[in-house]
């Protein structure tokens, strides 16, 4: 590790700039939200200090595509009753909600060609609260042959790392609670353009459908890859932490510039609010107001940059920065622990009520993920994506929290012979919805999927489920052909049920 002396050419700058680095440590910074995280009706941010507009679909998952052609207020039943068009509406196909929180998926296991089988019994109960459903979905797993057999059982759950602690459901076998262990699955989605037609992957493209899941799960690409892991990645970086900065004006921005080889030098920056560039890829300047707590973080990746310096102001004729206190410390280290350290601030510096999730979240989950959405769509990517070109790593690091995923719960189970296990997993779904004021076609309503079999490796001899409900509640849509009673009803082989209540 190497202390660089920098801006030796201003000659007021305090000798405490320079500090020794052998033990240090950045301290922990405040997280700024994202400024594109700002989502306008339009879901379209400007991106003032880049000159760069930056349009957000990741908060409406499915926003944009094609909306039914009814609404399905249009075959309501009173009462708690089921009306015969409504029975009759069998298939989810052509339903789309601003909102989409993807399917309850079904039991798997890891071993392959096992003789197990599965029978099925879910319940839903949206009797108490209709914004969220809850479920438990019980797996009678029974043995036919003569001899123990132990499998490794894997619950899949569509989710976000932002909302885990509410969608993570929990594991029961033979009513005895079991402890699983939880494996992170990659960003579910894809990218694409401005929404208006135009190509390109300035945005996200998360799930809006059951077939997106569908796609995703069904060559068992995506379960091997979150069983096997990230491993954080190993490459030396320069990182350039500033601390403790201080300004004579508290309005006054101040500006790092740098020049650099694009050729062989890849960028990545932290809590910097602006920034400023040439076409060529020569220099880069990246800027924000001081702030106590802050800690604007530069990190190089290859090359190290060939100057570093503090102006008042953009542009390559700005003047010097004068009158400045703190600290800036260059540093040599891996790409993963700096990302690591950055993940840690972002988890430990929450908005006030949104700690929660924050303190839930494995920090080395979090870490590999953020890692994983950097090295598969970033500035090191094959094929980098628009959306993360600039290498604005707070960005990057925000979305790794709230993208779609699907999570795994393994955990092993062991069936006698000739015997059988009851595994259940019991949790709280949320609804798909459209949004209140959209005018879209499920404005109003609340609805709910459950996944046959996508995924699923398991030999299923019955599928069957039931709804608890209020009498006061309208079910507006069903695939199940649920009564009124709450009784069973058998699953009659298709991939994916749906209900919507209002």
């Amino acid at each position: 590790m190497k202390v660089l002396r920098l801006f030796k050419a201003l000659s007021m700058v305090d000798e405490k700039w320079v500090e020794e680095a052998w033990d240090y440590r950045p301290p922990a910074r405040k997280h700024r939200p994202a400024l594109y995280g700002l989502a306008a009706a339009a879901c379209c941010t400007l991106f003032c200090a880049f000159g760069f507009f930056y349009l957000v679909t990741g908060g409406f998952h499915g926003f944009g595509s094609a909306a039914p052609e009814e609404s399905p207020a249009e075959s309501m039943a009173e009462g708690g009753e089921v009306s015969e068009d409504v029975a009759a509406d069998n298939g989810s196909d052509g339903v789309s909600y601003l909102s989409y929180a993807g399917p309850v998926l079904p039991l798997t296991v890891l071993e392959q060609d096992t003789p197990i089988t599965a029978a099925r019994e879910m319940t839903w109960d949206v009797s108490s609260d209709q914004s969220q459903a809850r479920y438990a979905d019980a797996y009678t797993l029974t043995n036919p042959t003569a001899q123990a057999v132990t499998v490794t059982a894997l619950y899949p759950f569509a989710g976000n790392f932002r909302d885990l602690t509410d969608q993570q459901p929990s594991i029961t076998a033979d009513g005895q609670t079991v402890t699983p262990q939880l494996h992170p699955g990659a960003y579910a989605g894809s990218f694409t353009g401005t929404g208006d037609g135009h190509p390109g992957t300035c945005n996200l493209l998360e799930p809006s459908s059951w077939e997106d899941y569908a796609a995703l799960l069904e060559d068992g690409s995506y379960v091997s890859a979150a069983l096997a892991g990230m491993d954080l990645p190993q490459t030396p970086v320069v990182v350039y932490d500033s601390s403790d900065l201080s300004t004579p004006s508290p309005d006054q921005e101040l500006v790092v510039s740098c020049t650099y080889d694009s050729d062989v030098t890849t960028l990545l920056s932290y809590d910097f609010s602006g920034g400023n560039w040439d076409e060529t890829n020569t220099w880069r300047q990246y800027g924000g107001r001081a702030v106590a707590d802050g800690c604007p973080t530069l990190i190089v990746v290859g090359e190290d940059i060939t100057s570093y310096s503090l102006l008042d102001g953009y542009g390559l004729d700005a003047p010097e920065m004068t009158g400045v206190t703190g600290q800036v410390v260059q540093r040599e280290t891996t790409l993963g622990e700096a990302l690591e350290e950055l993940c840690e601030a972002y988890l430990a510096h929450q908005m006030p009520g949104e700690e929660a999730w924050a303190d839930a979240v494995s920090l080395s989950d979090f870490t590999a993920a953020a890692a994983q959405l950097l090295m598969d769509y970033g500035p090191l990517s094959l094929s980098p994506v628009e959306r993360y070109a600039l290498g604005r790593l707070d960005e990057l690091i925000a979305e790794a929290a709230s993208v779609s995923r699907v999570f795994y719960l393994s955990f092993p189970v062991t069936i006698p012979a000739g015997g059988s296990v009851t595994v259940t997993a019991a949790g709280q779904k949320a609804a798909s919805f459209d949004f209140p004021g959209t005018g879209g076609p499920y404005e109003g309503t609340q609805s709910y999927e459950l996944a046959a079999t996508l995924g699923s490796s398991l030999a299923f001899t019955s599928q069957t489920s039931r709804l608890l409900r209020d009498d006061d509640t309208v079910l507006t849509r069903d695939d199940y052909g649920f009564s009124a009673a709450g009784e069973a009803v058998s699953l009659d082989g298709r991939p994916c049920y749906s209900f919507t209540i209002q």
